[in-house]
Order: C-alpha cells, then sequence, then structure tokens
C-alpha cells in the first residue's frame, strides 16, 4: 500500500473551471478532454489512494486575477499546499502584483516560458523583476523545449541566488535512447548551480504516446 510507505506531494497540477461567467483562457472549448472542470475534489478522489497528500498548483493563465482565484481556491481546499502563479517579468505592474501575491505564504513562485526567457535576458528591468523574485524567496519555474536546461544555466549565473525549477526535464523527446548531447549538456551545465532543480515530469508526453500506448517499463525512461 503506497499510503502506508511515503507521504507524496504532486509539484505540477493545474485546477480551471471552464464553467466560470468569465471562461479560461486555456484550454480551449476545442479541446474535448480538457474542456472540463478541472477541481481539488477530483484530485483527492484520485490521488489519496497513491498516498499524496496534497499538491502545488501552477497557474497555466496569464489573466492576473487568476492568481487570486487559485489562491481564494487554496483556502477553502487544505490539499493545495503551494501556488506557482503566472505573471509577466518586465511588465509595469509585475512588482506590485508579485508583492501582492508573495504576502500569502502559499504563493510560491511564478512560471516562465523558455521564449520570454530568452527574449528577457538582455533587458535589465526583466532581470531586475526576477531578482524581487529571488529577494521575495519566490522560485522561478520555466518550460520550454530541450534547450531550457542551458537558458537556466545562463539566468542562474546571472542571479546565482534566484531558485529556479526546470519544468518537465525540458520537454526533450523520449524514445528509450540515450538523449541529445545539446539537452545532456544543458542540462549539466544547469547542475552545477547549487539554485537550479528539475521536474522529473511530463515523461508519458515525451514520449508522444498518450492514448495509453506509452511504455510502462521504468528502464524505457532510464537514459533521460
Amino acid at each position: 500500500d503506497p499510503a502506508n510507505d511515503i507521504a507524496i506531494v504532486d509539484t505540477h497540477t493545474h485546477f480551471y473551471n471552464p464553467e466560470r461567467k468569465e471562461g479560461v483562457p486555456w484550454p480551449g472549448k476545442g479541446d474535448p478532454v480538457l474542456y472540463r472542470p478541472v477541481l481539488p475534489p477530483e484530485f483527492v478522489k484520485l490521488t489519496k489512494p497513491l498516498g499524496i497528500v496534497g499538491t502545488v498548483v501552477v497557474e497555466a493563465s496569464p489573466w492576473v486575477e487568476d492568481n487570486q482565484w487559485l489562491l481564494d481556491l487554496a483556502k477553502e481546499n487544505t490539499s493545495i499546499l503551494g501556488i506557482v502563479g503566472n505573471l509577466k517579468p518586465g511588465s509595469e505592474d509585475f512588482a506590485a502584483n508579485l508583492k501582492r501575491f508573495a504576502d500569502n505564504e502559499i504563493f510560491r513562485g511564478i512560471r516562465i516560458n523558455i521564449g520570454d526567457l530568452k527574449k528577457g535576458l538582455p533587458e535589465s528591468d526583466y532581470i531586475r523583476d526576477l531578482k524581487l523574485c529571488s529577494s521575495l524567496a519566490q522560485t522561478l519555474d520555466v518550460n520550454g523545449g530541450p534547450d531550457t536546461p542551458a537558458e537556466v544555466a545562463k539566468l542562474a549565473k546571472a542571479i546565482p541566488e534566484l531558485r529556479i525549477c526546470i519544468n518537465h526535464c525540458g520537454n526533450v523527446k523520449i524514445d528509450g535512447k540515450q538523449p541529445p548531447a545539446d539537452w545532456l549538456a544543458g542540462m549539466q551545465a544547469a547542475a552545477e548551480h547549487p539554485h537550479v532543480f528539475c521536474k522529473v515530469s511530463a515523461l508519458v508526453e515525451g514520449t508522444g504516446k498518450r492514448e495509453g500506448d506509452a511504455p510502462r517499463d521504468v528502464n524505457f525512461y532510464e537514459p533521460v
């Protein structure tokens, strides 16, 4: 019984409700699988038998007030242990919004995509805002393709004290073989920085097999 062995925290869940009057910006109405209410009671029902005690929610909506929507959801659902929000570094209201949400101890950071990071790295306003994340003890999640680890290594060198988390192993293709050399070099460069971490997640997505036909043998994923 896994529940008797170890308490597990899921570090990457999305909650949303298309039935709200304002709807949701993601997922789209054309997605027959995801476009439906996905909320904490369902998460608890599915995960409690596996020994999972709670989750860190990652906000996929770019609407600023959806960060508050999640904080309000957390008040009513103790399964939400932390929130990684969605704010845009370099924007005029970034500092005010980050300070506002970070006042709530359950708000633990923000997530950005690799495209924005590449554009922002040379910009002083962007770096200033990421330094604010660090000073407020907020983590920066970074999501993107296989070039993500190398870009994260550059950022970690520029702001060594910033806690950074690479999402989904850099979304590298998983085919049971050794991973690409440039991905590996980037991951090794990122690993040299003590404040950089990596979520070993989205492994099934990495195989490109999403209809229940992804390999179940753990050895298939071991190279990555």
